[in-house]
This record gives structure tokens, C-alpha cells and sequence, in this order.
């Protein structure tokens, strides 16, 4: 039997691993000559969310998913062509629709090396609607059993009342400015997480989920990034909705520490064990 991983519990972890080895995978991820159990037969992918990337985001939550008996597989993707060391790019920049097809074919990867029929996905923040794209829009949900959404934003954000601002921009025709200099900075994902937007508009009109794919969105009341928290609780047949502190009102968990809390994990075993 193979020793257990350290599983830190702290968000200083991943940025230490990134400052250490720059876009490495994180502990437990990525052994491409190892199959699957037969008791846990779908690979669990990872997808970080926007500016970061598998190093940051995943430090603990591989881990802890390869201690389990997991094989968890990870990716960067929707990194911007930006002047920066290698491996220090931010990611989850590019559009929902780009982002959706890197994602897209590093599970096809992941499949192919597995022989696994399906995957299950966790994803962070803009992850989960690049993955959700990939599933609705991309024919994905045949290779997707669950994903598990952390801190999704099924409504967009409207932090610092963002929202309001670019829509009042936008009356008078002065948004497309800060917008194209969005897309020439390589990060055109902002337009479409704004509360909103004309991609979340047509999201959910069209039910938000892929049918066929099991969701579980998990959220915190002390979410401070993706706001309201209530933008990650879409409801479905489909879907279980998680607030971490309707079970635990005390808790402190928020945005930036919610991939690396207790809780978090707990749910996540919880959620991919459950047939």
C-alpha cells in the first residue's frame, strides 16, 4: 500500500508549491500509468478557476482525493499570451467557449490513458462554467458523470457592483472600450461572469445544467468574490446545493481559502462516493 500524502489545509500551500516549482501538478495528480480501481472507476479531473492555476488551486484537494483512491488528473488551460515567466501565466482567462474545449479534450486525454468510460470533474469558480459549457454546449455530458462545482457562479458576480457599472457604460456606448482592451490584455472571460452578461442571460434561459450530468455546487456565506454566495444555488432535479454554513453556521470559509477548508473535502468524498 502506498504511504499517505500530506494534506495541508491552508491556501499558502499551493502558492508555496508555486513558488517552489512553478505549474507543477499538484501531490497525488497525474500518474498517467496507473488505471483506475475497480471500486472508484471514473478518474476525477480537476479545473482551477480564474487567475490561477493547478498548483495554486489544488493542494490540497488532490491530495486528500488520491489518499481516498482516487486517480485525479489536472490541467491548466485558458492561460493569456501575456509576457510572463513560464508557467507563472494566470488561467480560466479566455472565453467560456475556449475554455470549455481545452477542458474538453484534456478529459478525452484522460479517457483515452485511463479506458475509463467517464469522469468525474471538480471545478473552481470559472472553471465550473467552462466545464458546464463543455458538458451543455460541447457534447461533453456523455464523458461526465458528476460535477462537483465549487464556488460556481451560475448568475455571475456582482462584486463591487461591477455589474451596475459596465450596464450604465453601456447605455451610453462607452463598455466596448474597456471590454476590447479585455480582449487584447487576453482575458475576455470578464465580460461573461458579470451578473448580467449576455452569455449567463442565455445560460439560463437554457436551465444552466446538461442533462444526464450529476451536479453538486458547493458554496459559503462568507463568499466575497462571486457575489451574492446564492449565484452558485441553481436549483434542479439534477443538482444538491451545498452552503457550508447551513450545517456548520460558524465556519469561516470564504472564496479564497474554500479549496483548502476541511469542509470543502468532506463534501467532495461525500459527493463522489455517493452512488
Amino acid at each position: 500500500m502506498s504511504a499517505r500524502l500530506a494534506v495541508p489545509t491552508s491556501i499558502f500551500a499551493g502558492v508555496g508549491a508555486q513558488l517552489r516549482k512553478p505549474g507543477s501538478a499538484p501531490e497525488g495528480a497525474d500518474d498517467w500509468s496507473q488505471p483506475p480501481s475497480a471500486e472508484l472507476p471514473r478518474p476525477v479531473v480537476l479545473a482551477h478557476g480564474g487567475f490561477v492555476n493547478r498548483t495554486v488551486s489544488f493542494a490540497t484537494l488532490s491530495p486528500m482525493l488520491a489518499n481516498a483512491g482516487f486517480r485525479v488528473f489536472t490541467l491548466d488551460y485558458g492561460r493569456p499570451a501575456l509576457p510572463l515567466p513560464r508557467n507563472w501565466a494566470p488561467g480560466a482567462c479566455h472565453t467560456v467557449e475556449d475554455n470549455a474545449r481545452e477542458i474538453g479534450a484534456f478529459i478525452d486525454r484522460v479517457l483515452e490513458a485511463t479506458g475509463a468510460e467517464q469522469v468525474d470533474v471538480v471545478a473552481q469558480s470559472f472553471g465550473t462554467l467552462s466545464t458546464n459549457h463543455f458538458a451543455k454546449y460541447q457534447g461533453g455530458a456523455p464523458l461526465i458523470n458528476h460535477l462537483v462545482a465549487i464556488s460556481p457562479l451560475w448568475d455571475g458576480t456582482t462584486v463591487l457592483g461591477a455589474h451596475r457599472m459596465m450596464a450604465a457604460l453601456a447605455r451610453r456606448g462607452w463598455d466596448r472600450p474597456l471590454w476590447s482592451l479585455a480582449g487584447r490584455l487576453d482575458v475576455p472571460i470578464l465580460e461573461q461572469v458579470l451578473h448580467g452578461s449576455d452569455y449567463l442571460r442565455a445560460l439560463r434561459a437554457d436551465g444552466v445544467y446538461a442533462a444526464g450530468v450529476r451536479y453538486t455546487n458547493i458554496t459559503t456565506r462568507r463568499e466575497r468574490f462571486l457575489t451574492p454566495y446564492t449565484t452558485a444555488l441553481y436549483p434542479a432535479p439534477n443538482a444538491t446545493n451545498i452552503v457550508i454554513q447551513d450545517e456548520w453556521p460558524r465556519d469561516r470559509t470564504g472564496h479564497l481559502n474554500i479549496a483548502a477548508a476541511v469542509v470543502t473535502g468532506r463534501y467532495l468524498l461525500a459527493a463522489l462516493t455517493d452512488a
